[in-house]
């Protein structure tokens, strides 16, 4: 989930994760000089993020969860902070972080394994799948979900909007937000015509996923993409977590988001780790999850249209895109929920794939800015 209104601080940091600019405005760290040497790179790395974390990050607060790897190599792995500050749970590098809107991908993947399996066709009208929904949306297709082209308004912004108050989302699950839609057949635009980011599209195709394959959705991402690679400690809401999973609480203190449950899953509700998330971008890269020719379909940009105004990325299928990339190497998503942030990106180009998971809210997200600076500057991410 994205926030209705983007802070500047939230701003300068998307913008340095997306296009790799080395910009010192959001980060205050100092930049690696262009003749550096892989040594150099590597200590640099080392060195500049232990300073974030031992001047920035108090060990009684809650914290960050960092992982990079070049080449297929981990070069920086480490955690700090507090899971649960009621109970003095630390955090650690399998710790399981609310990811937000990183589910948006997962969601993404199990859609296109069953478009590889031709059970699902990109072409399909979402009528197909529910045919509960207005029966204007018939031109809307799992394509225009998945590349946020619909014009299906966002839930999120639709309840805040008519109630004015945060409260009216306590409790809402997909079934709730279906049934709204169903009974509401505005659209934004025309399916295709245009672009805007709306968690409502991952909420239908996880809807689709259930219908599909008769099967939960959270039962569907167990069996055809957690289990298979190994991923332990992953869940989704309304799951039972792992045995012996440690789970980071919003701000360190709480379960529940702006004070209220979301029980709503599909574009955010899964629970994971920088461990798991690392398994998760390395079977993805292997091919153990879905085709590389799929893979590629996925990150490349779905529509000419920016998903979010002024915004400098376009969208794939469950992922954000650079443009004017010549060949789709460079994909990212980034998740913002409450107290929760989060980021994953990986450029092919550069053999480089970096995590970050955060339950501390704005004091942990200036450190994940300055996170990315670094890594940005170690491997020129975003220089050709």
């Amino acid at each position: 989930m994205r926030p209705t209104s983007i802070t500047p601080q939230i701003r300068c940091f998307l913008w340095v994760l997306s296009a790799g600019l080395l910009l010192t405005a959001c980060s205050g760290i100092p930049p690696l000089p262009p003749s550096a040497t892989p040594v150099e790179q590597q200590t640099y790395l080392q060195t500049q993020i232990d300073s974030v974390l031992d001047s920035q990050q108090y060990t009684s607060q809650p914290g960050i969860s960092v992982l990079v790897k070049k080449d297929g190599v981990i070069t920086y792995k480490r955690s700090e902070g507090m899971a649960d500050i009621n109970t003095n749970v630390p955090i650690t590098v399998d710790t399981a972080f609310e990811v937000a809107s990183i589910a948006k991908p997962i969601t993404a993947i199990a859609v296109m394994q069953l478009v590889q399996r031709q059970i699902l066709s990109l072409n399909d009208s979402v009528l197909k799948w529910l045919p509960e929904l207005p029966s204007a949306w018939n031109a809307v297709t799992i394509h225009h979900l998945l590349s946020h082209t619909s014009g299906v308004p966002n839930f999120i912004d639709m309840h805040i909007v008519k109630s004015g108050q945060v409260e009216t989302l306590d409790g809402i699950n997909n079934q709730q937000i279906l049934q709204h839609l169903s009974s509401d057949g505005t659209l934004l635009f025309v399916p295709g015509s245009n672009s805007s980011y709306s968690n409502s599209n991952y909420v239908l195709l996880a809807e689709i996923i259930s219908r599909v394959t008769a099967m939960p959705y959270a039962q569907y991402l167990q069996e055809n993409i957690f289990l298979p690679l190994g991923m332990h400690s992953t869940f989704v809401y309304g799951d039972t977590p792992p045995p012996d999973t440690t789970i980071a609480l919003n701000f360190g203190r709480k379960s529940n988001i702006y004070n209220v449950t979301l029980a709503t899953v599909g574009p955010f509700g899964i629970f994971s780790s920088i461990s798991d998330l690392d398994a998760f971008v390395t079977g993805l890269l292997s091919g153990k999850l879905i085709s590389m020719q799929t893979l590629s379909l996925m990150t490349s940009p779905q529509s000419e249209y920016r998903v979010i105004d002024n915004w400098v990325d376009l969208y794939g299928y469950g992922w954000f895109i650079p443009p004017h990339e010549i060949e789709p190497q460079t994909f990212w998503h980034s998740g913002y929920l409450d107290g929760f942030r989060s980021v994953l990106k990986v450029d092919s180009r550069k053999g480089v794939e970096f995590i970050i998971l955060c339950n501390g809210g704005d004091a942990t997200e200036r450190r994940m800015q300055n996170i990315t600076y670094i890594v940005n500057q170690a491997y020129k991410l975003g220089v050709d």
